[in-house]
């Protein structure tokens, strides 16, 4: 093999040859065009979730902090996390930034920044607050 000039290795290696073959004039594309991102088809996962919502890192944390401070209890943050679409967090993920918040309450009612009647007359506002919103919707949702 003759050595090139311009320091081309494309007849070095293993099948050299069958690329010299295959590569010819008609062969190769005048223009590879890249895929345009807004022109890309939905895919099918996507186009059955529907109307779900779009989970990002900074909107799920902020969710579970407000729904840490509304409710006391665990479990009522995993309902209305699945309630509101929610659905494909984690249960660790969830009780995880929920203790942080938590921690960060103890603090701040240890600072005496606030108070417990305080944040307990905030939680029962925001709950009556969700019950009238499903009573609106027409669903029934019983008081705890």
């Amino acid at each position: 093999m003759p050595f090139d000039m311009n320091n081309d290795y494309s007849s070095a290696g293993p099948g050299a040859k069958r690329r010299v073959e295959r590569l010819t004039p008609d062969t190769i594309p005048k223009r590879i065009s890249k895929p345009n991102r807004h022109q890309t088809p939905i895919n099918a996962k996507s186009a059955e979730q529907g109307n779900r919502i779009k989970l990002t890192a900074t909107g799920v944390k902020h969710r579970i902090t407000l729904l840490t401070l509304q409710h006391e209890h665990y479990f009522d943050i995993c309902d209305r996390l699945n309630k509101d679409g929610f659905g494909d967090l984690t249960k660790v993920l969830i009780s995880h930034h929920r203790d942080m918040v938590r921690q960060v309450l103890k603090v701040i009612i240890a600072e005496g920044l606030i108070t417990e009647k305080a944040l307990s007359r905030y939680r029962a506002d925001a709950q009556e607050a969700q019950r009238r919103r499903f009573k609106r919707q027409g669903l029934n949702v019983p008081k705890q």
